[in-house]
């Protein structure tokens, strides 16, 4: 299969919203419809599917003590990734520890604030068709940053790895991850705060969100909120690597499920090494049925 490369070239004034949407959905999951905000504070949403029991290390959201707002490293210990045993790993060793130490990077750039890195190092250069969303997103982030929105992910348990499958631009690989992703906004308090639950119970189907809130008074006499919410939920993540001029690349990236409706990166991806990570993990993988995400 060819990259169909003149369909990367778009107008960004004409079709970059168009295409942020898109993308809005592949960098942090899809939006389902039929998902509602979790009301009051404090409560968790069940999900669809049993979580996986605690691995050794993996603490619980009430043990976690970075979570803890009196902590002085709150939202900012290390970022740690549980991998399963060697049976439902699927890859040679050269392969894993690649896997390993891109995903950490893909993980820590993320919570540092390094979103130059982050995007440039960790998705396919098509995600961006052009340099002007590139440099978008890379704005956006560290603004939505820079208002005090902190946004984190870790201690993310990987249940499985398939092997890579080869296809003419990219191989893939398919793993079941179960996500922790944790999102914190501080304001004025004003008396509405419902709405800040909205964004991680629509990203994460079926996902158990929790919510923590903080209240304080500053120095000048304000209320202030902190609002804490984790989504905890199983989803499959796709690794997918380039070939360079030796062959196969040692460059990892990753994508969501729910890139499939996202045309420009289904146009990149060989059906047929799709079709077989899927099977292999239908056969080998520890979920029984596939995480929810729009469009399916």
């Amino acid at each position: 299969m060819k990259p169909a490369s003149s369909a990367l070239r778009l107008n960004p004034l004409r079709h970059g919203w168009v295409f942020l949407g898109c993308l809005a959905l592949l960098f942090a999951g899809c939006v389902d419809g039929g998902s509602r905000e979790t009301m009051p504070a404090n409560v968790a949403e069940k999900g669809d599917q049993d979580p996986a029991e605690l691995w050794p290390g993996r603490p619980s959201l009430d043990d976690d003590p970075f979570l803890d707002p009196l902590h002085p490293e709150y939202m900012a210990g290390p970022t740690v990734v549980h991998f399963p045993e060697e049976v439902h790993v699927h890859l040679t060793p050269e392969e894993f520890s690649a896997y390993k130490g891109q995903l950490q990077s893909f993980m820590e750039t993320n919570n540092d604030g390094r979103y130059r890195a982050h995007f440039q190092n960790h998705y396919i250069p098509e995600t961006f068709p052009t340099d002007s969303i590139f440099e978008l997103y890379v704005r956006m982030w560290g603004q939505w940053d820079s208002i005090g929105v902190r946004n984190r992910f870790d201690h993310w348990a990987v249940r499985y790895i398939s092997p890579f499958e080869e296809g003419d631009v990219y191989d893939v690989a398919l793993a079941e991850v179960d996500i922790r992703h944790h999102m914190v906004f501080e304001k004025r308090w004003t008396g509405n705060y419902r709405n800040f639950g909205r964004t991680l119970s629509e990203r994460y189907p079926g996902a158990e969100v929790t919510y923590m809130d903080t209240t304080w008074v500053n120095d000048k006499g304000d209320t202030l909120l902190r609002r804490h919410i984790t989504a905890e939920a199983p989803r499959f993540l796709y690794a997918v690597r380039g070939h360079d001029e030796n062959g196969r690349s040692s460059r990892i990236c990753w994508m969501n499920d729910g890139w499939q409706i996202v045309p420009e990166v289904v146009s990149l991806m060989d059906s047929a090494s799709v079709a077989a990570v899927e099977a292999h993990q239908s056969e080998f993988g520890t979920l029984e049925s596939r995480p929810r995400v729009s469009g399916r």
